[in-house]
């Protein structure tokens, strides 16, 4: 086969087989998808149809091969189905924040009620103001999941910068601290705001943050992920001809 030298190994087993029997003649027509190593290094995925060749009296001498690179649609189908399964995990996500937000309205109520009882030592009223605390910092993350999970259209309106970028960070602290990567960001407080659509400049955040997670998983089991933010100075005189 003339392929086989640039062929992936792990193909090669499916490829002999199919080829093997279409030379015996079990079967007469079919196609595979071989993943083959292009000239300039990278993988591509080719759809085979193999077809028997037969000689003048009907008997299979060889075989006939035809290809056709699918890697562009396979990585299309992938996206799809992806925007498929994110799409689902959006509809739980909004579920289970719902569900949380009961339990959790009910725990910032009590603690509260209980902080402010006269007699309460100070141990207790410190448990107390840490578990108001955290109590608080769960129910801004589901606020934030109900956000990012809502559909809607887009809308434009003035944002704090610093403040995606915090709630972005706070929807992917659990995959970060999972994969043993440190967050490492400097927001200053004079930021100046931006106009537009909170969900997409989240979903831009977040895809930036994934893509960076992912090259570190690939090199390391753990790492640093810089984030700065400022404003772009303008440099130079701006004139203005009549």
């Amino acid at each position: 086969m003339g392929f086989a030298h640039c062929a992936h190994p792990e193909d090669m087993p499916s490829v002999q087989a199919l080829y093997a029997d279409i030379v015996a003649g079990r079967q007469t027509f079919a196609s595979l998808e071989v993943r083959v190593r292009h000239k300039l290094g990278e993988w591509r995925r080719i759809r085979f149809n193999f077809s028997p060749l037969s000689d003048e009296k009907g008997n299979t001498e060889g075989v006939v091969l035809s290809g056709s690179d699918v890697t562009d649609l396979k990585r299309l189908e992938e996206q799809l189905i992806q925007a498929e399964k994110l799409a689902a995990m959006g509809q739980m996500l909004a579920g289970v924040a719902h569900e949380l937000n009961n339990p959790l309205t009910a725990i910032l109520g009590v603690t509260e009620l209980l902080r402010e009882r006269p007699g309460t030592d100070d141990a207790t009223r410190r448990q107390l103001e840490l578990t108001h605390r955290q109590a608080r910092r769960a129910a801004r993350i589901v606020q934030n999941l109900l956000e990012f999970s809502r559909p809607a259209s887009p809308h434009k309106k003035a944002l704090d910068l610093s403040n995606l970028l915090e709630r972005t960070l706070q929807l992917h602290e659990h995959s970060l601290r999972r994969n043993n990567i440190e967050v490492d960001s400097h927001l200053p407080a004079d930021l100046p705001g931006v106009v537009g659509d909170a969900n997409q400049l989240i979903q831009v955040f977040l895809n930036l943050i994934t893509n960076a997670e992912q090259a570190i998983q690939e090199v390391r089991d753990s790492g640093r992920i810089q984030i700065r933010a400022g404003q772009k100075r303008q440099t130079g005189d701006h004139h203005r001809s009549g």
